[in-house]
């Protein structure tokens, strides 16, 4: 019954620290779960403010040139309501080109346009004879644009190789369009910046109906994503314009993207594509890193423990061992031959097998003054000669017990038994079991 209970606290040792190890280890893979998740969400975070701010740029650089055509549609419109000449016009264009080719950079190219069904031109330009500005995009677009400010989708120039765009708008008599170029050069080199800086794949801007107006690549400039089927840019526009957060994820050619953007107030978007590993990827390797040494751990504390079980089991089993020899023999010794020291296992005044007690010094004094007072005087020699401590490494050589039968002073016939335990690491005997049975009572008085 007593071992039966011992198993069974055995088992619900062993279940619960199993139920122990999978709770930690879920709490672990939460804790792991969490934050990468939660770092993950501050990485995109951050890469929507910086979209963000990268907006505020392309706002600013395009804000004043703006302004520009604004206030000079605003000025021409009076001048042409008052019926001022062509020459009054077209010195006002002379007159503000070259103040905001001051104020401004060497993006501003001045002022032109058509008033009256007159092309004139601030800078002094002077078209060929077949050139007519009613079929140009800049005319077209801000007579399209109606009240609104056009914003005419660059093109890279030819000879300068620089990217150019037309901001026009029209003027109150809606046939009249004020317009000016400007080098978007610089837009340019932001983007580049960018993608080198954010370790993004592309940067661009994108108007509303698809067209590219700047982008990281020159070969992109001025193509429409809408017409270009199968490429990652008709998939970015596909998907942007009907999503109704600041990013998105897609997949092109087995390769995962995260696309952050922002609409800016020229109803553009500016748009980042950076590689999905670029973001995660040093951080699942960081997490991981740290899951693994939890984990590490983890198997440190659980194989640590189930050594512990083992030597406790190991221990039970000698317990169980201990307590079936116990039965049987009426004292139990374990004697350290290089200490000189014992330990009583079971003595002859207990009942049963009572455990470990306190290491006791003279093994060999008192093993011999115990059998002097056991053994009959016809047995003592013998006696004797077998407990001789000093001489039980030579007897025991290659053998793991003795015995020998005696009668005590009680005329009851006993047997002594010595039962190898440990041995040093050159094999010399360290300690022995001495046990002692009481065989069989004799009635008769003799042998």
């Amino acid at each position: 019954m007593e071992r039966t209970t011992t198993e069974k606290k055995r088992i619900w040792s062993m279940a619960g620290m199993a139920v122990m190890f999978i709770v930690i280890a879920g709490l672990i893979s939460w804790l792991f779960h969490a934050m990468y998740h939660n770092a993950g969400e501050n990485l995109i975070t951050a890469r929507e403010n910086e979209a963000i701010y990268s907006a505020g740029e392309i706002n600013s650089f395009l804000s004043e040139s703006v302004d520009v055509v604004k206030l000079a549609a605003y000025s021409l419109s009076y001048m042409m309501d008052s019926r001022e000449k062509k020459e009054v016009l077209l010195d006002y264009l002379v007159r503000e080109s070259k103040v905001y080719a001051r104020a401004l950079d060497s993006n501003f190219t001045g002022l032109y346009g058509v008033f009256n069904g007159n092309y004139l031109d601030g800078i002094g330009w002077v078209p060929d004879e077949d050139y007519d500005p009613k079929e140009r995009p800049w005319y077209q677009a801000a007579i399209e644009a109606g009240s609104e400010v056009a914003l005419v989708t660059p093109y890279v120039d030819s000879q300068t190789g620089s990217i150019m765009m037309s901001i026009s708008k029209l003027l109150t008599d809606r046939q009249s369009v004020v317009s000016l170029d400007i080098r978007l050069d610089g837009m340019q080199k932001l983007l580049e910046e960018r993608v080198l800086r954010d370790f993004c794949s592309y940067a661009m801007i994108l108007d509303q109906d698809g067209n590219v107006v700047v982008h990281s690549r020159l070969t992109e400039i001025g193509k429409n994503y809408y017409k270009e089927p199968g490429t990652i840019g008709n998939l970015i526009v596909q998907t942007m314009y009907q999503s109704k957060e600041s990013h998105f994820q897609i997949r092109f050619e087995g390769t995962n993207y995260l696309v952050f953007f922002v609409k800016t107030g020229s109803n553009w978007y500016d748009v980042s594509v950076v590689e999905r590993k670029k973001i995660f990827g040093s951080l699942f390797w960081i997490y991981l890193l740290f899951f693994g040494v939890v984990l590490g751990i983890c198997v440190s504390m659980a194989w640590g423990v189930s050594r512990i079980l083992k030597k406790q089991m190991r221990v039970e089993g000698f317990d169980s061992q201990f307590r079936m020899l116990a039965s049987v023999y009426d004292s139990i010794y374990v004697f350290d031959l290089k200490k000189d020291t014992y330990r009583a296992v079971k003595e002859e005044t207990d009942t049963s097998y009572t455990g470990k007690k306190k290491d006791r010094e003279g093994a060999r004094l008192a093993l011999r003054t115990a059998m002097d007072n056991r053994a009959d005087e016809r047995f003592k020699k013998r006696v004797f000669e077998f407990t001789d401590l000093s001489t039980l490494e030579e007897r025991m050589e290659g053998k793991q017990t003795i015995t020998r039968e005696f009668i005590d002073n009680q005329n009851v016939l006993c047997r002594g038994r010595f039962v190898e335990d440990k041995r040093d690491e050159a094999g010399n005997l360290k300690t022995v079991f001495w046990m002692l049975e009481f065989v069989e009572e004799r009635k008769d008085g003799g042998l």
